[in-house]
């Protein structure tokens, strides 16, 4: 882009962030959007690279502080982002919360929660924690996800076959069988079954606890 074209652009821009200041300083508030069903992800900068996230179920909306969020000014530097979502509010919109995760496993067969949502931090949103401090709040909303942190076995209580799995599908046809590589586990307790492919699923060593089996999302 030329100077004269760079010139005039900026001109623009401080006009349009004059009008934004002024629509602040007279009381625009940030409205957010807590009804998961009205949240249209796809909209969101952060959603190609997030999408199977997205695509998780959600908990719940939950407050997450934002008082130690480092803070740059919104209208300075990177300033696209929240100069669009000032033009949101400007129209009547609200914006869609941040998120972050909440883990569960599959713990011998049974889901457990095994990372609570306030052990880690947002997964997306920096730009509206940045907006919102601007704005003078020390508090925002949060979307919670629940993410599927693998499957996790006492070894002793799991017997493990493989690595050619066969299985029985019945059907009103009668009964077929597909074989695949892999292993598959089953509890000596309940006879719960339990079976992971090649290529679709690995070994977590980080776990010293439990044989920890993760399946690709």
């Amino acid at each position: 882009m030329k100077i004269f074209e760079q010139t005039n652009n900026r001109i623009n821009i401080l006009a349009k962030i004059k009008q934004q200041k002024e629509a602040i300083s007279k009381g625009l508030k940030i409205e957010w959007e807590t009804d998961p069903n009205k949240m249209q992800f796809d909209k969101l900068r952060s959603y190609p690279g997030m999408v199977k996230m997205f695509n998780f179920e959600i908990l719940r909306v939950e407050e997450y502080n934002i008082t130690s969020h480092d803070f740059t000014d919104v209208f300075i530097g990177d300033i696209k982002s929240h100069m669009e979502m000032i033009d949101i509010l400007l129209n009547g919109g609200k914006l869609i919360p941040p998120s972050k995760t909440e883990g569960y496993a599959i713990v011998d067969g049974v889901e457990k929660m095994v990372r609570p949502s306030d052990s880690v931090g947002l997964n997306d949103g920096a730009h509206r924690c940045n907006l919102a401090k601007y704005f003078g709040l020390d508090t925002i909303p949060v979307l919670v996800f629940k993410v599927i942190e693998g499957y996790w076995f006492t070894p002793d209580k799991w017997v493990f076959e493989g690595p050619r799995i066969r299985e029985e599908e019945k059907t009103e046809y009668g009964t077929s069988w597909t074989e695949y590589n892999g292993v598959k586990a089953i509890s000596k307790e309940t006879g719960k079954v339990f079976t992971f492919k090649d290529g679709s699923s690995y070994i977590d060593d980080s776990n010293t606890d439990y044989l920890t089996i993760h399946v690709y999302w």
